[in-house]
């Protein structure tokens, strides 16, 4: 496993259970119309506009707090670090589903390319 998921994904996974059990028990009340709003605005813009087209892709240029507030707002979304996430892609667009390719469906199957291939130790 690397180092993202041990120092990382795993106490923010933690952090996340406990705060759902806080909801459900009643010691927190929440907004849900926030949560819904922040669930769709940090997932599509961060991974999708952020990470992915700009970043990965670079197939559009914007002011430097535009750049800053996706990359917070896809760090947020808990894939990866946004060099990490977006050096990864650029080597699986070179090796796509190739032997060397880390996330070929191909190879490894719909979860393990999607999800599972960061926590692997090589990448």
């Amino acid at each position: 496993m690397n180092w993202y998921f041990y120092k990382i994904w795993i106490p923010l996974q933690i952090a996340t259970v406990l705060s759902i059990i806080a909801v459900c028990m009643g010691y927190v009340s929440i907004n849900w119309y926030i949560v819904f709003a922040a669930f769709f605005l940090v997932g599509p813009v961060g991974t999708g506009v952020g990470y992915h087209r700009l970043f990965s892709h670079r197939q559009f240029t914007t002011w430097k707090p535009i750049e800053y507030t996706v990359a917070v707002l896809g760090t947020l979304a808990a894939y990866a670090p946004v060099l990490f996430w977006s050096s990864q892609h650029i080597y699986h667009h070179r090796h796509s589903d190739d032997a060397v390719d880390p996330s070929s469906p191909k190879q490894f199957g719909f979860i393990e390319s999607f999800l599972l291939w960061r926590m692997r130790k090589k990448n």
